[in-house]
């Protein structure tokens, strides 16, 4: 296939503005194709499948390739990221979604920017990549939970060290000192505020659950 063309949903909807996670820039060219969409091997068939075509959008006519068939993870992001635009224009707030943490599964989103503050929902060590709660005890759940929180904040351009209110809810505060160990290696420069409580039962039976709060100016 020739290279140097954008790839559009059969909407419209260009594929670089709905993954920003994957790349750094807006549009997709054909030659970087497999290096966005690993994770959708699916996508590498569809994408053999694709003859240029005439394409109108904002009035002005382009030759582009249209996805006719989108990946079900891939429809995922594309219907949260829709979902998160709406809200966000609503509630004159901005909207947080990646790929890279857990798929918000209630009335909830991953992160809201709110002026220079970024709420972020609480994380449970769920893998984003399977679904599935990771294995192994407090301090694999631990790692899991601060990387995905990493991940939501570098999501909204912020990083660990913009962090700064942490809540911490365990499931058996006997595994605080685990739990504080692994904690240390991701927040040794900044400390910030913390609140950590015992509470009777979290979500998929996990040991812990963090949420944050982060300010950048």
């Amino acid at each position: 296939m020739p290279e140097g063309k954008k790839v559009y949903t059969k909407d419209g909807v260009l594929i670089g503005e709905i993954v920003q996670a994957y790349i750094s820039e807006f549009g997709v060219h054909v030659a970087k194709i497999k290096t966005v969409f690993k994770e959708f091997p699916e996508f590498e068939v569809v994408m053999t499948q694709l003859k240029p075509t005439r394409i109108a959008l904002g009035g002005k006519q382009e030759e582009a390739y249209i996805l006719k068939e989108i990946p079900i993870k891939l429809q995922m992001i594309i219907d949260e990221k829709l979902k998160a635009q709406v809200a966000g224009v609503a509630k004159g707030v901005t909207v947080i979604f990646t790929p890279n943490a857990p798929t918000p599964v209630g009335p909830y989103s991953q992160a809201i920017k709110a002026g220079k503050f970024l709420f972020v929902a609480g994380q449970i060590p769920i893998d984003p990549k399977t679904g599935r709660v990771v294995e192994g005890g407090i301090k694999e759940q631990t790692i899991r939970v601060l990387k995905n929180i990493k991940a939501i904040l570098e999501a909204a351009g912020y990083t660990l060290n913009d962090v700064v209110m942490v809540f911490v809810y365990m499931n058996d505060l006997a595994k605080f000192g685990e739990f504080n160990e692994v904690y240390a290696q991701y927040f040794s420069d900044v400390k910030p505020a913390r609140v950590t409580v015992e509470v009777s039962r979290l979500p998929k039976d996990v040991m812990l659950e963090i949420s944050v709060i982060a300010y950048r100016e």
